[in-house]
């Protein structure tokens, strides 16, 4: 148990270093690659959260819900999805910078959905 908690820490900071990267990005470039590094971050979260042992029905100290994972699981697929679209249209030389800007906000929002989850479960 000791060992999951640790993981889970040292996941956490590097969530909160990935989100301070994710801010001094200045071109849709790097905004696009500080989200997915973002996203890794609160991704490695996400495993780590799904690698515990499911919850029985006596709650024990630390253990995943099945139906938090399997949010986890739907918030995953929806944010990489959006991160690769992302990544295609800011490195598309005939995107517009309306594309690019609407790719951006999507990405960022999926990955702030998964990062809410972990959040509301009290992994983050």
């Amino acid at each position: 148990m000791k060992r999951a908690l640790s993981r889970l820490l040292a996941s956490s900071l590097l969530a909160a270093l990935a989100a301070c990267a994710s801010l001094e990005a200045e071109t849709p470039a790097q905004r696009v690659f500080a989200l997915k590094s973002e996203y890794r971050a609160v991704l490695a979260l996400a495993v780590a959260y799904e690698s515990l042992p499911r919850c029985p029905l006596v709650t024990t100290p630390v253990c995943s819900e099945p139906a938090v994972v399997a949010l986890l699981r739907q918030a995953d697929g929806r944010a990489e999805l959006a991160l690769d679209g992302a990544e295609q249209v800011v490195r598309s030389p005939a995107a517009s910078e309306g594309a690019g800007v609407l790719a951006l906000e999507a990405a960022g929002a999926a990955v702030a959905v998964l990062r809410q989850i972990l959040i509301d479960e009290g992994v983050l």
